[in-house]
C-alpha cells in the first residue's frame, strides 16, 4: 500500500503539465573574469548533458555569463516533432492525473476485495497500470531532457 502510494506521488509530479510561470525580471548580468575556452568547457560539461559543437558555438557567441543567462531564464522550447508526438500520445498527456489516481484506486480496491482466485489476476493488472504510467513517465522525462534546448529547465 506505502509502495502504491509513493509511486503514485512520483507518477502525479511526473504526469502534470509544464506549469507557464509569470514574467520575471532578467536577472543581473553574470559576470566571469574571464570567458577561456577552458572555463566555457567546464561550465557546458557542469550545466548541461556536455559539451558539443552547436553548445560550445551557442557559449562563444554569447559569453559564458550570457549563455548561462539564456538556459536560466528560457524563451518556449519546442520539441521536435516525432518527440512531442510521442509525449502526446501518452496516458499521462492526455487524461487528467485526478482520474488516473482514482482509476488506480478503483483497481487497488478491486484487487483487494475480490476473492482469492480473482485476486492474483486484479493485482497484476493494478501492477501493470502502475508500471505503465511509471515508464511514461520515465520516457517523457528522458525525451525532454535529450531533446529540449532548454537544459535546465
Amino acid at each position: 500500500m506505502r509502495r502504491a502510494l509513493v509511486l503514485l506521488s512520483l507518477i502525479s509530479g511526473c504526469a502534470t503539465a509544464p506549469q507557464m510561470t509569470q514574467t520575471r525580471a532578467p536577472l543581473e548580468p553574470i559576470a566571469w573574469p574571464a570567458d577561456s575556452p577552458a572555463l566555457e568547457l567546464a561550465v557546458l560539461n557542469r550545466v548541461s548533458w556536455g559539451a558539443n559543437r552547436s553548445s560550445f558555438a551557442d557559449i562563444a557567441r554569447l559569453g559564458t555569463g550570457r549563455w548561462l543567462d539564456a538556459q536560466l531564464r528560457p524563451a518556449a522550447s519546442r520539441l521536435p516533432a516525432e518527440a512531442q508526438a510521442t509525449i502526446d500520445a501518452m496516458t499521462i498527456s492526455r487524461r487528467p492525473i485526478g482520474e488516473l489516481a482514482a482509476e488506480l484506486e478503483r483497481q487497488r480496491r478491486a484487487f483487494q476485495n475480490a476473492g482469492a482466485e480473482e485476486r492474483k489476476a486484479e493485482r497484476q493488472a493494478y501492477q501493470e497500470s502502475l508500471a505503465r504510467l511509471a515508464r511514461e513517465a520515465q520516457t517523457r522525462m528522458l525525451l525532454r531532457a535529450l531533446y529540449s534546448s532548454n537544459q535546465l529547465e
